[in-house]
């Protein structure tokens, strides 16, 4: 028998704990406002002059009225009636082909076949995990990266190795000759990266260092898990991996961080082998 709840919402009332759907409840700690961070509140931040550094999400005061604007021409035009029901795995076709078309000033002909739509790019990931790897695989990454996938990893039972060295935290190389010893002793599966605003760096790969990993990947067959929340914020990128090296690279993104994070809303772009795999675990 759980926790009565009525003690939850005692402790909430009197500003001890916190909580956010999906996460679950923490102890506040008293030295932190409580209009920061989970409890936040719009204004109340406005008023103190204070930015909350928490989260970090869009905050265009247009994005209701651009919210409202579509849903009232999805009430009228959409299909309403399929949205009531389970959606296929990987998304419909039609939505599957409007986010490649917004894909391809950046990204070139993406094939909606070969694009999944998520519920997020935490999702995106997660499946990319769990549909293509096996218990005790071996995974590269940055000496600094992505807290949620580690989590993942750890869940699935993956190894994590890293591959470069930080320069005062402010620049991140790739060490290519640990990256192929691991690759011919280890046996590594996969590398993952952030190339475009790497997080929590914040640094752009360079394109001759892509190049480089591009060759080393189809030399070992390594898969490339190309991670680009932040993709958006650079504005000349270099070519993506999806790009250089298609046949090799799991690329995953959302609409988070550039449009709404309660959307959930988010998409992988694979391979013609991987996709049956994928979908099995979406």
């Amino acid at each position: 028998m759980g926790p009565d709840p009525r003690v939850y919402g005692e402790l909430k009332r009197s500003g001890l704990i916190v909580g956010e759907k999906g996460r679950g409840v923490f102890v506040r700690d008293m030295a932190v406002p409580l209009m920061l961070g989970l409890e936040q509140h719009m204004e109340q931040n406005t008023a103190d002059g204070m930015i909350d550094l928490v989260f970090n999400m869009p905050s265009n005061i247009a994005d209701t009225d651009f919210l409202r604007s579509g849903l009232k021409r999805l009430a009228k035009t959409g299909d309403l009636d399929a949205m009531l029901r389970y959606q296929p795995h990987g998304g419909r076709t039609h939505e599957r082909k409007i986010i490649a078309k917004y894909l391809k000033p950046s990204l070139g002909m993406i094939k909606p076949k070969n694009l999944l739509v998520t519920s997020g790019g935490q999702h995106g990931l997660a499946i990319t995990i769990f549909g293509l790897f096996n218990r005790g695989d071996i995974v590269a990454t940055d000496s600094l990266t992505y807290a949620g996938f580690k989590s993942i990893a750890a869940l699935h039972g993956i190894n994590l190795v890293t591959i470069n060295y930080l320069d005062n935290y402010t620049n991140a190389s790739i060490n290519f000759d640990m990256l192929e010893d691991n690759c011919r002793k280890n046996k590594l599966r996969a590398i993952y990266l952030m190339p475009n605003l790497h997080n929590p760096i914040g640094i752009v790969m360079d394109e001759a260092t892509r190049h480089k990993i591009t060759h080393i990947a189809r030399r070992y067959n390594l898969l490339i898990i190309e991670d680009n929340a932040y993709g958006f914020l650079e504005a000349n990128p270099p070519p993506s991996f999806i790009s250089l090296i298609p046949d090799h690279t799991i690329h995953v993104d959302s609409f988070s961080k550039n449009i709404a994070t309660g959307l959930r809303l988010g998409y992988l772009i694979a391979p013609n082998k991987y996709i049956d795999r994928l979908l099995h675990c979406h």
